[in-house]
């Protein structure tokens, strides 16, 4: 199944056959997808408690949960930070139009020193699907920006870089490539001692 967009600009998909049963927020879901839910939710809500006690205003909570759905996503349309869903919880930079992929920009080493990182795992659907939407706000190439093959053909020549923070994280880098200091070439199966080095020459 796709992702979800807001209800608004999709009331029928509220409540399709494959949408209907998901009225609980997840950490897995979009911010679209989370208040989607929370509307089934309060809409479920509301008829059942009308329902179970004969009074009507509870069917009043709908449109007031709606219409603050509406004011949050008109309010906070691109979100500038992300939580980590981890034990380690971090904050993170998100796509923006200005800059989709989250990479550090020339303007940042005067104006945003000390910027976020980008996410480390920028391939989470959340994430994702906020690159292709700040990149799409960006593209005016395709006339219909739902065209997902046609944008995804142009982003590809963007990616976000390994390090995004000022200055890079050289430490880290170097502790990903060797973790604990030891080589383990000369252990590895295909290793060849070289002609005339002093490893041949102390085995000799």
């Amino acid at each position: 199944m796709g992702r979800e967009i807001f209800w608004l600009k999709d009331p029928a998909n509220l409540f399709g056959k494959n949408t209907w049963t998901r009225f609980v927020p997840t950490n897995d879901m979009t911010v679209p997808e989370a208040l989607n839910a929370v509307v089934r939710f309060t809409v479920y809500f509301g008829f059942l408690m009308a329902l179970v006690t004969g009074e009507t205003h509870f069917l009043l909570f709908i449109p007031i949960v709606m219409g603050i759905t509406v004011a949050l996503v008109n309010l906070y349309p691109t979100t500038q930070i992300l939580k980590e869903t981890y034990a380690n919880k971090g904050e993170f930079a998100t796509p923006t139009d200005q800059n989709p992929f989250m990479n550090v920009l020339f303007t940042d080493y005067v104006d945003n020193v000390n910027r976020a990182p980008a996410p480390p795992d920028i391939t989470k659907p959340a994430v994702k699907e906020s690159i292709d939407e700040a990149f799409a706000v960006t593209h005016d190439l395709f006339m219909d920006t739902s065209d997902k093959f046609g944008l995804a053909q142009a982003a590809r020549q963007f990616t976000t870089q390994a390090s995004t923070t000022i200055p890079n994280d050289l430490e880290g880098y170097q502790k990903f490539l060797n973790k604990d200091n030891v080589s383990r070439k000369a252990s590895s199966e295909g290793y060849v001692v070289a002609r005339g080095s002093t490893q041949e020459l102390s085995l000799a």
